[in-house]
């Protein structure tokens, strides 16, 4: 047992660098805190525990669920951070910012589909909204604000082992939306790879989450709402173009936002494998 603890304290010590017992010790039990709230939410939606249980998009229990686990989330954040939980989840200003520069980066992708593609009309109200908006806020909140920000912000980890862990869930999550295994591979690998885009935005934004928030919601919206698509999340060539730009334009908003305020970059060579900048 006491081999046990000098090995744990050991691996802590290398992991945050710091000789300070109460502080490494902290953040390891936030780690495991932090670990333990997802992966019960995981379990959770991909139906692992309980078994067979199957989550729906058009269902009215699916915004329920997702506030159900909220609280789970929320506890954490506030055993962490106390009053502060709400800045500390990236929540705490900045909503109406993020939403014009959002709505602004998707304005080219939501003319072109309103143009080409054809307004759906099999879809419920209720399946729009939990697609658009309740699905994008907790998907943010819980990857981006909660796994991917606490370990890069607080848990010290790098910009890479961070948004990896969240990558991987996130990719594995959206299995689901492929109709055999190839298109389920590239549903993983597209929803992955955008996952560390949000969280290098989200971390970019000097951890204002409501810009991530919109930018995905719009994005739901526009590519449910108009069906100029016929190949799920993974898309036909001409939407993704029109996606990439979507992206390009929140980069370079980024950029210009960093250049007006002389902010650093957030994720550097020396954050890239341990956040030395907290």
């Amino acid at each position: 047992m006491g081999l046990s603890v000098i090995c744990v304290k050991t691996v802590l010590r290398i992991m945050y660098k710091t000789t300070d017992d109460k502080l490494f010790v902290g953040r390891g039990v936030y780690t495991f805190m932090v670990f333990a709230a997802f992966a019960v939410y995981f379990l959770l939606i991909t139906g692992t525990v309980p078994r067979g249980f199957n989550l729906r998009m058009g269902d009215a229990s699916f915004p329920l669920f997702y506030l159900l686990c909220s609280v789970m989330f929320v506890a954490v954040l506030v055993a962490g951070h106390r009053r502060n939980f709400v800045n500390a989840a990236g929540l705490g200003r900045g909503a109406a910012r993020g939403g014009v520069r959002a709505a602004i980066c998707v304005l080219p992708m939501f003319i072109y589909m309103f143009l080409a593609g054809s307004c759906s009309r099999q879809d419920s109200v209720l399946f729009l909204f939990n697609t658009a908006f309740v699905a994008a806020f907790f998907e943010e909140f819980i990857f981006r604000g909660f796994l991917l920000g606490q370990l890069f912000r607080y848990c010290r980890w790098g910009f890479v082992p961070a948004s990896l862990a969240a990558a991987l869930f996130f990719g594995v999550g959206h299995v689901f939306q492929g109709g055999d295994a190839v298109s389920a591979f590239f549903a993983a690998l597209v929803t992955a790879l955008g996952s560390v885009f949000f969280g290098w935005l989200y971390v970019e934004s000097r951890y204002n989450l409501w810009f991530v928030v919109f930018l995905h919601v719009l994005m739901n919206l526009v590519w449910t709402l108009f069906s100029a698509s016929v190949n799920g999340v993974v898309g036909s060539l001409v939407p993704n173009l029109f996606r990439l730009l979507v992206m390009a334009a929140a980069v370079a908003t980024v950029v210009v936002c960093k250049k007006r305020s002389g902010q650093p970059y957030a994720v550097s060579r020396h954050t890239l494998w341990r956040n030395r900048q907290c």
